[in-house]
């Protein structure tokens, strides 16, 4: 029987065929992010990271799923929730307050896990932003820095004639030391008096509200966890008093008159962007601390609250009003 040759195009499928053709494409990329929260006064945040890093990835074709099992009841928690994040195998890990990034730079320090925390204040010693040396070479965020003199100068405006600011005081001596000392000096040269209230759990500071003095113009919030998850504890006890309560590092629908502080849903957005250049290779080491964006917020619902008017030129410099 004569051999019959097959035409090249036949010839070259079959060979193709043989071998298995062209490369198959690489599988997209999948990443899981365990995320650990202190409070509900994150959520917003929260939202915020989910939602920029979804779509940072999904540009490449990469796939990410979010590990959170709720905010912690108390944050002793937190060894548990880490040891519960590492068994499910995640690549990175976001944490939410300086305190929180504090015991993750200590739980991944042998790991090397990336971590990505917010909001961070300059003195917390996971990510020392002061120094050119950073301790804590697995970690970065997104910190809340400066603002003390603006947001107390806007403070006095809204509330012309303030004399005496009543600061409740929680947290690590050494950060709470370091956000007194920023407000001293922006009181100063206001010509205000602080009266601070240092206090270590929710019985203390209801002790210490009750005991406000007489003469107190108005109330200022710290950052701190205790202080920020009892807020309407403060706001319900200067309400009383018909006396405003603003902070630099707290939401402004928890009740107070004026925040001057970054917003939640574009300080998670921020973060996430750090969290996709750390899950693109970049080291969290390479990836200098951010600092978050400050604008003035203005609830007029807690202002006619107490009475207080808020004068036009305050309105027209807030970015957010809550009517």
């Amino acid at each position: 029987m004569r051999a019959t040759s097959l035409p090249f195009p036949i010839l070259l499928l079959a060979v193709l065929l043989s071998t298995g053709g062209c490369s198959e494409s690489p599988a997209p990329a999948s990443y899981r992010v365990g995320i650990i929260s202190p409070g509900p006064q994150f959520e917003e945040l929260i939202s915020g990271f989910r939602r920029g890093l979804e779509q940072q990835l999904r540009q490449e074709g990469a796939q990410v799923t979010f590990l959170y099992d709720g905010q912690l009841e108390d944050t002793d928690e937190f060894d548990l929730a880490f040891r519960s994040l590492l068994e499910r195998r995640i690549d990175l890990l976001l944490v939410l307050t300086s305190g929180l990034a504090d015991r993750a730079a200590a739980a991944t320090a042998d790991s090397g896990l990336p971590v990505v925390a917010v909001p961070l204040l300059p003195s917390a010693p996971a990510v020392e932003v002061h120094s050119p040396a950073r301790p804590a070479a697995n970690v970065t965020g997104i910190q809340i820095a400066g603002g003390m003199d603006r947001g107390l100068g806007l403070f006095c405006a809204l509330k012309p004639g303030m004399k005496r600011l009543f600061v409740p005081i929680a947290g690590p001596e050494r950060r709470s030391g370091i956000q007194l000392a920023d407000l001293a000096t922006a009181a100063s040269s206001l010509g205000v008096a602080l009266l601070p209230a240092p206090v270590a759990s929710v019985q203390e500071l209801q002790a210490a509200l009750a005991g406000m003095p007489a003469d107190v113009d108005g109330v200022w919030l710290m950052s701190s966890i205790l202080l920020v998850a009892n807020a309407d504890l403060i706001v319900q006890a200067a309400t009383a008093r018909r006396l405003p309560v603003a902070a630099n590092a707290v939401p402004l629908d928890k009740g107070l008159v004026m925040t001057y502080a970054p917003g939640q849903t574009a300080m998670g957005e921020q973060a996430s962007r750090l969290a996709a250049r750390v899950l693109r290779d970049s080291p969290a080491a390479s990836l200098p601390v951010e600092t978050a964006d400050l604008y003035l917020g203005v609830n007029l619902q807690a202002a006619a609250a107490i009475g207080l008017p808020v004068p036009d030129e305050i309105l027209r410099q807030a970015r957010v009003v809550l009517r």
